[in-house]
């Protein structure tokens, strides 16, 4: 029941906005509510209807509402229909502003009690009319300044404990067990001191989830810092949280942050909850104070055995007969001393070599006919060249190319390729497969971008094409792809002779060649349309593929800020979607789209759209946070692709709930925003029930209603509001859920007082009938009849016009 309003009593003051730190303009909170600003609706079978639904059939309420009968005042007599709609249709004026004019006899009290009770909005708004001295929506100055919570992303305890391809070595027992013991104890935060390349986030992984058993969730700790703190740290109770801290710009250890860790692994051990933080050897030799004795440090500097993890990874993904056959050809020795990223390469492109020459079928007993033959024999050179890797070639190949002498170190004679030949080199490690003239002008254009030319427009990049005087002028165009290890078939098609010798020499060149790394992203990003616009194709596969392998968070930023400049972003948001799944990548990513979200560019908030609505499916929280960020910095220009994205949820009743509660959690830190208000326009669409029948406090109800009262507010910035309240009201089951839906409804149109929005919502209703016989429609009507002050104005307005 709503309480009495109080003049004396200051209204309370809406959550503060935690999000960022920065000076707030608070909102006062209703007093009928404790936690939104929105007042609260009837409760549930005591809708604005309720009372007239029930009554007997034949009583003169429920044949004056629902018959056409004159129990009341007939003040809509000729008014109602098309005629009400273009009578107020052009009104944007607050009902209240009117209230000083003579109203006609009041109507009986009816269901408008079930709204309207004494001390509610209605009565707090005419008082609030005639005393000057009641401040209607207080502005206070006051800056509150509140750090930043780090995101946490959900990790899949079974796939951190999967043992199909997890393996120990000696060194790992050892450091595990230490990690366990510090995770149990009465300071449960632990330091795992790590070398790259090791393997260190699936070990960390798999202690975080054996320390907290099925009884706990496990997260990443995820945000974008600059200087971190502890009191960034979320202290949500049964969580196991790990901190990867990679970067040398945003993660040092401080002594403040090292010596604040004590005090943390205590509350964290009250709460249930335990820390695991993994940083590379580079940053704990730079740190600036030693660990404080609580704290167990933990080293873990080698690699798991090669030759298991490879046979187990190969078993996961072909069977036993595929990791046998490895072992046949003695693999185990010659992959020995290789570290977990590079093992890791090699099963990759090993089985696409697998996929592509079946070698289970090749060494059947009784294959003798010369295909078969040759394709053996193609399998076994090309299964030594990725046990021995193409290394040393590529020294050779991708020295000093100004020299016209010869390089015989190795015995083979390689020469070192000439700058052409090296863009020829890289048209096919990108693309794949590529026809000889496409190699060439491909060839030429990436020239060009290293020569300066502009690369913004296809047209002006043709028009400085590189001079082919010299290139005409040499050896012939098949020898040349031939000098560069490719090979041509009799239909003019040229390739590498193995994809993995591309990949391998698009990395070497990344790391070889660091100041040519964003002209050649440009030219990937400016090639044919219909390689960019296959999100599957080879030159996005490639890109991604050397940006995650050398770990080039600047080379993703110049990926971003390209699309950020064209209207072409499908490519990036691939590439950006692949590398905010990465261990490596995926924080400095997200902390790139979190930034783009925020910035007022609108082809760089679609793309960060494209991005977060695919990682919506197994990063929500982080995907969620930048959707939402987009709505609240960005023009109703962009609201429509972050509202697909929306609905695209709460398509899954197995996420709507996932999906109100984070709404109602960012709306109780910073009160309502474009990112509530189209979270809420989803959610009226959504197939599932949407609107609690119980407590007010239900997160749903108070998402709804925070969301409409926002839309309402401006209703123009919200094309889609009216229809979607129509169907809302259409598909609400009989009963409780419709009363509720309906008071809802007419509560916030009625706290905003527009007759515009209640001849637009008369209108959209026109002609409906739901299932159970009802029209809304004429139950908005009845609830205008009952409304004394509303209908002033409508005669008003009646007789003036």
């Amino acid at each position: 029941m709503n309480e009495a309003f109080d003049p004396s009593q200051r209204p309370e003051m809406a959550p503060a906005r935690t999000e960022e730190a920065s000076p707030v303009a608070a909102r006062p909170a209703s007093a009928h509510s404790d936690e939104s600003p929105v007042p609260a609706p009837p409760a549930a079978g005591t809708g604005p209807l309720a009372e007239s639904a029930a009554a007997p059939e034949g009583t003169a309420d429920g044949e004056g509402k629902h018959q056409g009968g004159t129990s009341e005042p007939d003040v809509l007599e000729g008014i109602s229909g098309e005629a009400l709609t273009a009578l107020v249709e052009a009104s944007s004026e607050p009902t209240g502003s009117l209230t000083g004019a003579t109203a006609p006899e009041a109507a009986p009290a009816t269901a408008l009690e079930a709204v309207l009770e004494p001390g509610s909005l209605w009565e707090l708004q005419s008082y609030i009319e005639n005393a000057g001295d009641v401040y209607v929506k207080p502005v206070f100055n006051s800056t509150t300044t509140v750090e930043k919570l780090l995101e946490e992303l959900s990790i899949d305890h079974g796939d951190a404990m999967s043992a199909e391809v997890y393996v120990d070595s000696p060194t790992w027992t050892a450091a595990a067990q230490k990690v366990q013991d510090a995770l149990a104890s009465t300071h449960p935060v632990a330091l795992l001191v790590v070398r790259p390349e090791i393997g260190a986030t699936t070990f960390a992984k798999r202690q975080l989830a054996l320390a907290a058993g099925l009884e706990r969730q496990v997260v990443l700790l995820d945000g974008d810092w600059q200087r971190l703190t502890p009191a960034q740290f979320p202290r949500r109770p049964g969580t196991g949280q790990l901190l990867e801290l990679r970067d040398g710009d945003t993660d040092q250890l401080r002594e403040s942050l090292l010596s604040a860790l004590p005090r943390h692994a205590v509350a964290l051990h009250e709460i249930n909850s335990f820390l695991l933080i993994t940083v590379t050897e580079e940053l704990w030799a730079a740190r600036k104070a030693d660990a404080p004795p609580e704290l167990v440090v933990v080293t873990l500097t080698d690699s798991p055995p090669a030759w298991p993890v490879l046979r187990k990874h190969v078993e996961a993904r072909r069977g036993l007969a595929m990791a046998q056959h490895l072992e046949e050809h003695k693999i185990a020795g010659q992959v020995e001393g290789w570290s977990a990223v590079r093992t890791g390469r090699f099963v990759r492109d090993f089985l696409a070599l697998a996929a592509e020459y079946d070698p289970l079928a090749l060494v059947q007993d009784g294959v003798t006919d010369p295909v078969s033959q040759s394709s053996r024999t193609s399998y076994e050179e090309g299964l030594k060249r990725l046990i021995r890797g193409w290394s040393e070639e590529l020294d050779q190949r991708l020295a000093d190319g100004r020299s016209s002498g010869r390089d015989g170190e190795s015995g083979r004679g390689l020469r070192p390729l000439t700058l052409e030949e090296r863009c020829y080199s890289l048209v096919l490690a990108v693309r794949g497969s590529v026809r000889v003239e496409e190699a060439v002008e491909e060839g030429h254009r990436l020239a060009g971008l290293l020569a300066g030319d502009a690369h913004t427009a296809e047209e002006s990049v043709k028009a400085k094409r590189p001079d082919l005087r010299g290139s005409f002028a040499g050896r012939g165009l098949q020898t040349r792809l031939r000098a560069i290890g490719a090979q041509v078939d009799e239909s003019g098609a040229a390739s590498f002779r193995a994809q993995a010798y591309g990949d391998e020499l698009l990395v070497r060149v990344w790391r070889e060649y660091p100041d040519v790394r964003r002209r050649v992203i440009e030219w990937v990003m400016t090639g044919p349309a219909d390689q960019r616009s296959d999100p599957g194709g080879a030159p996005v596969r490639a890109l991604t593929d050397v940006l995650l392998a050398t770990r080039d968070v600047q080379g993703l930023a110049v990926v971003r800020d390209h699309a950020s400049r064209s209207r072409d972003s499908a490519f990036a948001a691939k590439v950006l979607a692949s590398a905010a799944r990465d261990d490596s990548l995926g924080r400095p990513t997200r902390a790139l789209l979190y930034d783009l979200a925020g910035k007022k560019s609108e082809e760089g908030q679609r793309l960060v759209v494209q991005v977060c609505t695919d990682l919506l499916e197994d990063q929500r929280d982080a995907a969620m946070t930048r959707l939402r960020r987009v709505a609240d910095n960005g023009s109703p220009a962009v609201w429509d692709p972050v509202l697909k994205g929306f609905a695209t949820v709460v398509r899954d009743p197995a996420r709507v709930q996932w999906f109100t509660a984070t709404l109602h959690a960012a709306y109780k830190r910073s009160g309502v925003s474009p990112g509530l208000c189209l979270g809420a326009l989803a959610l009226l669409g959504a197939d599932t029930q949407p609107l609690a029948d119980t407590a007010e406090s239900e997160p749903t109800d108070t998402v709804i209603r925070a969301g409409l009262d926002g839309m309402f507010a401006k209703p123009d910035d919200y094309p889609d509001l009216f229809d979607a309240l129509a169907r809302w009201l259409d598909r609400r089951p009989s009963g409780a859920q419709y009363e509720r839906a309906l008071g809802v409804v007419w509560e916030v149109v009625l706290r905003h007082g527009r007759l515009g929005d209640f001849a637009r919502l008369h209108k959209v209703l026109a002609g409906t009938v739901r299932a159970d016989g009802r029209q809304p429609e004429r139950d908005i009507v009845e609830l205008m009849r009952a409304n004394p002050e509303l209908m002033s104005v409508v005669q008003l307005k009646g007789l003036s016009g």
